[in-house]
């Protein structure tokens, strides 16, 4: 019950400027997985790396973007896919 408890508090606590740069953060690590993961689902053929670089840029400045904007729902949807590249 207390870690409810500190969520909650958290979740309710004013957007400081550094939950932004640490959601966006966190969101372009998580695009850069984004990105090339759905580049995968709608390859239909071998492709270029200029071209998985291009979904990896965009997926990760899109995330990047949205983490700005909504600092706690991206730190908490996309933080798992930051770790990916660790493991």
């Amino acid at each position: 019950m207390d870690v409810v408890r500190k969520i909650v508090t958290w979740w309710r606590q004013p957007i400081t400027r550094k939950d932004r740069w640490f959601a966006a953060l966190v969101g372009a690590m998580g695009g850069v997985w984004i990105g090339l993961l759905i580049c995968m689902v709608l390859a239909a053929g071998p492709m270029s790396l200029v071209v998985w670089g291009v979904w990896a840029l965009s997926g990760a400045i899109t995330c990047a973007l949205l983490g700005a904007l909504f600092p706690r729902v991206v730190s908490v949807l996309i933080f798992p896919l930051t770790l990916l590249g660790i493991g």
